[in-house]
């Protein structure tokens, strides 16, 4: 299964719009929300060297952890 849905990356924004359509948000108000809530939770002065986000969909949360972090090298999977 996991492998089919690796070949099914051009799908994932519609399968990810279905689940959380309900919700009345979209995929960057989820982003916005993690990235917030992890900013929250970390020390002020952390520069992390390093970041793995890990089942990154199709990378747009890989993205943004980029631009928060520019010093970070960020490792989508």
């Amino acid at each position: 299964m996991g492998d089919e849905l690796f070949e099914r990356a051009e799908d994932y924004d519609a399968m990810l719009d279905e689940g959380i359509r309900l919700s009345g948000q979209d995929k960057a108000w989820f982003i916005d929300g993690r990235l917030r809530w992890l900013a929250e939770e970390l020390p002020d002065d952390l520069a992390p060297a390093r970041i793995l986000d890990f089942a990154c969909g199709t990378g747009d949360t890989t993205a943004a952890l980029a631009v928060a972090y520019p010093g970070a090298e960020v490792v989508g999977r």
